[in-house]
């Protein structure tokens, strides 16, 4: 196969080679000759590239950076001869990330090299697709953890209340007691389940930084700079599981959007997006500079802000907020559409139509009567006595023949 590349002529590439290899060699190739290496996949392509390479990332991460944690805290607890293999195991895995990009090469590796919309586009869509194997691994297993630790906390209410009952307290309150604490568990659940996956794949990370810009085994950093990342990285899927109404019963109306009006729905639910996205992008942002400020313990003459870091940290928000554009999309819709319907307005009476205020009459003044005074009699006669009154007659009886 022969191929041609600008500034350094034509090239005949040896035979039997995968479709892989050909890429890697002509993208090393055509950076030697200071070209960029064209690429024709499409923005769907781009982004099935991106998920699988996010994918098969997330199970070297488990099967080689986390044993290699695993055995370097190990060797420093006083178990030794593990420094060996933990060192092969990240060798190993140096090779498999290498085959990776290689499989599913990154097309739009640095967004400040961007030509244009299309190229901003496509450092989005496959940032999309390689962020969303760890975001939603930790929704998923926040999720379970989640529902777990629900059930649990239900099954515990139930008794609570019944033995409340009996005592006479209002069956109100203990409901609100109830759903108050089942919701602090669930979140609990959730916490544990998604913080424990992020600290999964936080701490190789670190891990293999440290390891590659030192050349040092150091646990205990990448552990700390773990559990830091691990609390940051758990923020968008807990926000998300919120919006998915794991926390709290959700009550799905079924035409909000038409009730409420299409646009200001939308515009909520964009908001909502952004601000998620947004999270994300800080904390990918905050993890590379913990990660660095980690080589620093190591290192003192590692440059935190040198021009390639920062320019790291840019990379890294710009990746972050594409990643949780999605997860942030889908759980603002289930938080919209989970938003109680507004209550109907009643309809206003005109002011003609309204019945005039009746005013209570108030009863007309009347003069008082004075009280009749019997006649003076005049000095010297007696009293006129009063007349008796007359015996009735009793009826004639008809005579008697």
């Amino acid at each position: 196969m022969i191929v041609d590349v600008p500034n350094l002529g034509r090239f005949r590439l040896p035979e039997g080679l995968s479709e892989s290899d050909v890429r890697l060699l002509l993208r090393g190739l055509y950076r030697e000759a200071g070209v960029e290496y064209p690429d024709v996949r499409t923005y769907g392509e781009k982004f099935q590239a991106g998920l699988s390479r996010g994918a098969q990332q997330l199970l070297v991460s488990a099967t080689n950076d986390l044993p290699a944690l695993g055995l370097a805290a190990l060797a420093d607890a006083g178990f030794g001869g593990y420094q060996d293999k933990a060192r092969q195991f990240l060798e190993e895995g140096a090779a498999k990330y290498a085959q990776i990009e290689a499989d599913y090469p990154t097309a739009h590796p640095d967004i400040l090299q961007a030509k244009g919309p299309g190229d901003v586009l496509g450092f989005a869509v496959e940032n999309i697709g390689q962020g969303l194997p760890s975001i939603l691994s930790m929704i998923g297993t926040g999720g379970v953890g989640g529902l777990a630790a629900r059930k649990l906390a239900m099954r515990s209410a139930n008794q609570m209340i019944e033995e409340q009952l009996k005592r006479g307290v209002a069956a109100d309150a203990l409901k609100r007691m109830g759903e108050k604490e089942i919701a602090r568990r669930t979140m609990l659940g959730a916490g544990i389940g998604a913080g424990g996956t992020s600290f999964a794949q936080a701490a190789p990370e670190a891990f293999r930084t440290i390891y590659e810009e030192t050349g040092q085994l150091a646990p205990e950093e990448a552990i700390i700079a773990g559990g830091i990342n691990a609390m940051l990285d758990s923020l968008v899927p807990a926000k998300v599981l919120g919006e998915l109404g794991l926390f709290g019963r959700m009550k799905l109306t079924e035409q909000v959007a038409k009730k409420s009006g299409f646009l200001p729905t939308a515009a909520r639910v964009g908001a909502e997006a952004i601000k998620t996205a947004g999270i994300e992008g800080l904390t990918e942002a905050t993890q590379t500079f913990v990660n660095n400020v980690a080589v620093k313990f190591i290192d003192s003459n590692f440059d935190v802000f040198s021009p390639e870091n920062v320019r790291k940290y840019v990379n890294s928000f710009a990746a972050g907020v594409s990643a949780g554009s999605v997860p942030g999309a889908v759980g603002a819709t289930f938080k919209e559409f989970g938003r109680p319907a507004p209550p109907a307005t009643p309809p206003e009476v005109p002011p003609a139509a309204q019945p005039a205020p009746t005013v209570p009459l108030l009863p007309a003044p009347q003069t008082p009567v004075p009280p009749v005074q019997p006649p003076k009699q005049p000095p010297g006669q007696p009293p006129v006595q009063p007349v008796p009154p007359v015996p009735p007659v009793p009826p004639v009886q008809p005579p008697v023949s």
